[in-house]
């Protein structure tokens, strides 16, 4: 069992467990460690040990990036940041110097994410090309080219396409695409955090 915090937008805490593997993990959605970002307080720290027991209890909320929460994404090979600024993609590791790893995400009914990229655009997976593009993010309202699968594996997260079914990629060199097969477990540069 393992314990994962967030901290929302307001600095408040919520904590989540991981107390089932496959299908029920990827329903529960469980925040992965992935960071929602907000203030960093004792009392948040507090709020954030406080809250465990309830949720081994069960009558806590499970904590989630809905509705706008900002998260960042890391490669599982090569541990660069998921960035994109004025409709390019790509991976970067020094996060540190600009704001473009950071993503909102929002929920659509079908289950799928729209990831919006800190200047404001959805990510794209257009057949094997990933960029950025002005979309309304909110629930519902962006195409099926604009929405991200976000699926749980042994070893992180697949990112697919709702349109095509391709897999967010990492090339190595710095560029994303999306690939027509998911490699599976084997590949990290399929693989994010």
């Amino acid at each position: 069992m393992s314990f994962k915090s967030t901290i929302g937008k307001g600095g408040t805490a919520a904590a989540t467990t991981d107390l089932a593997a496959g299908g029920a993990q990827a329903a529960a959605r469980p925040r992965h460690g992935r960071m929602i970002m907000g203030r960093r307080t004792g009392g948040v720290v507090l709020a954030a040990v406080l809250a465990v027991p309830a949720m081994l209890l069960g009558s806590a909320e499970q904590a989630s990036a809905a509705n706008g929460g900002t998260v960042t994404w890391r490669n599982h090979k090569n541990d660069f940041f998921l960035s994109a600024h004025g409709g390019r993609v790509w991976d970067d590791k020094w996060a540190g110097v600009s704001n473009y790893h950071l993503w909102s995400e929002y929920q659509n009914s079908d289950g799928s994410w729209n990831l919006l990229s800190n200047d404001g655009q959805c990510l794209v997976g257009f057949n094997r090309q990933v960029y950025t593009e002005p979309c309304n993010p909110r629930r519902d309202q962006t195409n099926h080219w604009q929405r991200w699968y976000e699926v749980a594996t042994k070893t992180g997260w697949a990112l697919k396409n709702r349109q095509t079914g391709r897999i967010l990629d990492d090339a190595g060199d710095g560029s994303i695409y999306a690939n027509d097969n998911d490699a599976g477990n084997g590949d990290p540069n399929q693989r994010w955090y």
